[in-house]
């Protein structure tokens, strides 16, 4: 989520960004922020097909594109990475709940509509040793609120268009309520994306990445639990920042 290529992909799969984000009115089915792609059909979450057609290009497309801007692609490397990665990364969809507790994922306007959608991933031996199961659902939740906050962003982008074509028409003191609005909403959202994308996710992972290199030499690890110990404590510590830890949410509910 914090490479631009595969953020970009994934916003023009899932979510109605630029003008798009406002034309809607026509639509029966139309829902804010979500692509018009996923809530054609009128039911959520959305058929299989459909959801499979939107995100069948995103991985691959992101990879390949990472990689030219990194003018890397030749290299064997690389290119094995992108050719397994159409078997070893892809998205999947979790099982629905039935509870009353999780309702909220079969309804399209909550923000927890995109929750049953995740990144599934097969780590080749030995990296299956240190990327465990539960640690992938680690990255899971990370990956879910990551959602939720591109959702915020397409939704208050739709604000941007949709004032821009009716808030003029209405008394001069709702507009400029409207867009002062606007303005605080847009500020806050900004700045938080950038303290999970930069600060928390980039700041906690790039200082584990760092600590297996030092001045061009590998560090080593007394044994493959530390290094998978270490792993699981980054992703701890990227969850309690984004108030995802299960004693945070009474704090996250305050905050919300």
């Amino acid at each position: 989520m914090t490479s631009s290529a595969f953020k970009l992909q994934l916003q023009q799969a899932l979510f109605a960004f630029g003008a798009s984000a406002a034309d809607g009115g026509s639509e029966d089915h139309w829902v804010p922020g979500l692509s018009s792609k996923l809530t054609a059909s009128g039911s959520w979450p959305p058929a299989g097909s459909s959801l499979s057609l939107s995100l069948r290009t995103v991985i691959l497309d992101a990879l390949a594109q990472e990689y030219d801007e990194n003018r890397v692609l030749t290299c064997a490397v690389t290119q094995k990475i992108v050719k397994e990665a159409e078997w070893r990364l892809g998205f999947a969809i979790q099982d629905l709940p039935t509870d009353s507790g999780h309702a909220q994922w079969l309804n399209a306007r909550a923000i927890q509509a995109l929750d049953f959608l995740y990144l599934d991933y097969n780590p080749p031996k030995p990296l299956d040793a240190v990327i465990t199961p539960s640690i992938l659902s680690k990255y899971h939740r990370i990956f879910v609120f990551c959602l939720r906050l591109m959702r915020v962003e397409s939704v208050l982008q739709s604000l941007t268009y949709a004032s821009k074509s009716s808030f003029h028409l209405q008394s001069q003191e709702l507009a400029q309520i409207f867009q002062h609005f606007k303005f605080m909403a847009n500020s806050f959202i900004s700045t938080l994306s950038n303290y999970i994308f930069t600060h928390v996710i980039g700041g906690f992972f790039d200082k584990f990445l760092q600590d297996f290199v030092t001045e061009g030499s590998i560090i080593a690890f007394d044994s493959v639990e530390d290094l998978k110990n270490l792993h699981s404590q980054v992703l701890d510590n990227i969850l309690s920042a984004c108030l995802l830890r299960s004693h945070l949410k009474s704090t996250a509910k305050v905050s919300l």
